[in-house]
């Protein structure tokens, strides 16, 4: 199966009050991708982060379709915090809908602050296109070595996302060995974090960008357990130099480290 996991970010710089369309970044796009029954797709989560030292909490993020409950609130969410951890149940995802696209504004009562979206989408099955994904059944047992692996990030730019390579810092990996990526951890807050690379099939699969490392350092493994479906990206270290961590909606450099987990014996997908 082709089960793909991307990342959509939008930004919005809120000079204006009232509710602003989200700009995409370069190459991002809230069209749904295409898929035929009975393969679905989810959005499985919100990251948001207004990038200010001070952000205001009366903030509104609408994300609104023909699709969904209603096109008129749709999706309405309100958080009290930024980032933030959660702005959607850990447990089940909203169903999308084949080519269907989707509106996303945002409503920021502070003018100064800059604001950051990212929109997690699951796809169980898209034809050409696979990541290698896997349960937590599928590792545990089978993990030799817990190898935390530090990456440095700059400081971000709105509205777009900052790709480094994993290896820029450090590059201790057994040679073609098998790693999952159990979480990620951060001392800086942004919007979101995660990986890419050819074994994602060149999407993005993120985290919030929250120093909590409590919600974090498992997140991947806890999205398995919760959801019943593979979430937990694994690479092979024959590839490191062209795996990255990705990240976005950082206003300040950053540390940031996979928590890896070696695997005993390569996987067979």
């Amino acid at each position: 199966m082709g089960i793909i996991i991307d990342s959509v970010l939008g930004s919005v710089n809120a000079t204006t009050s009232g509710y602003q369309a989200v700009t995409l970044a370069t190459g991002n796009s809230l069209t749904v991708r295409s898929f035929a029954p009975p393969s679905y797709a989810r959005l499985d989560t919100v990251m948001f982060n207004g990038n200010a030292s001070t952000a205001s909490t009366e903030v509104s993020i609408r994300i609104t379709s023909p699709m969904l409950h209603d096109d008129v609130r749709g999706i309405q969410l309100e958080p009290g915090e930024a980032p933030v951890q959660y702005l959607l149940p850990r447990e089940i995802g909203q169903q999308l809908y084949t080519q269907d696209t989707l509106s996303v504004a945002v409503n920021d009562a502070n003018t100064s602050v800059a604001d950051s979206v990212v929109l997690a989408m699951y796809y169980s099955n898209l034809t050409g296109q696979t990541a290698r994904l896997h349960s937590w059944g599928d590792l545990s047992g089978n993990i030799e070595y817990i190898k935390p692996l530090e990456v440095d990030v700059s400081a971000g730019t709105l509205g777009s996302w900052q790709d480094v390579v994993i290896t820029t810092d450090e590059n201790l990996l057994h040679a073609n060995k098998d790693y999952a990526v159990l979480g990620i951890i951060t001392d800086a807050d942004g919007c979101a974090m995660g990986v890419m690379g050819s074994e994602t099939g060149n999407f993005r699969i993120t985290s919030p960008m929250i120093t909590r490392t409590l919600d974090t350092s498992d997140y991947f493994v806890m999205f398995s357990e919760r959801m019943g479906t593979p979430h937990i990206p694994v690479f092979n270290s024959a590839n490191k130099d062209s795996f990255y961590v990705t990240t976005t909606g950082n206003t300040a450099a950053a540390r940031v480290q996979l928590i890896l987990a070696e695997l005993t014996h390569n996987l067979t997908t």
